[in-house]
């Protein structure tokens, strides 16, 4: 009656069960030292993403900036890609067990913007392997505005000024 009370397990399910516990904790320790398994790091890439997709249906062109800037910044933050963009997450050394997660995902984040420019400006840019440094050019130069449009708004606004003081 006593061996009622107190049920023995055998050692072979002993056995498993705590190999299966320490699988459990060893797949849980792999993915807080694994960021590219983690689903808010930005080394995630879904097994579905391509680097080969535009991401908005806008192009940039010489005088589309701020609307084509707003429309890229959300589809990089919706697929938490910005740190790439921003400066805020610097690349790694060689040696860095990141680097080669940090270069895969800078690369998808360099296509991605490639392939929301204009042909001419794709040529332009082309050469540049950095997502940061790239948006920086792209901000530098395009941001401005149209500098032509600019002028000949101010040379009407001064056309119209001397007829109207005359």
């Amino acid at each position: 009656m006593a061996s009622e009370a107190n049920p023995t397990i055998d050692l072979q399910t002993l056995t498993s069960f705590l190999s299966q516990l320490n699988q459990i904790q060893s797949n849980s320790n792999n993915n807080q030292q694994n960021p590219t398994l983690d689903p808010a790091s930005p080394y995630l890439l879904h097994p579905g993403e391509s680097s080969g997709t535009a991401l908005i249906p806008i192009a940039l062109e010489h005088n589309n900036y701020q609307v084509w800037e707003r429309a890229m910044w959300r589809a990089l933050r919706g697929k938490n890609m910005i740190r790439f963009i921003d400066g805020s997450l610097q690349r790694p050394t060689q040696e860095d067990l990141l680097f080669d997660a940090w270069e895969r995902c800078n690369t998808f984040v360099v296509s991605w913007i490639n392939h929301s420019l204009s042909l001419n400006i794709a040529k332009s840019v082309i050469w540049i392997n950095s997502a940061e440094e790239l948006w920086r050019e792209l901000k530098q130069r395009y941001c401005q505005g149209d500098m032509y449009k600019i002028a000949e708004l101010k040379k009407e606004c001064m056309q119209a000024s001397k007829k109207n003081y005359l």
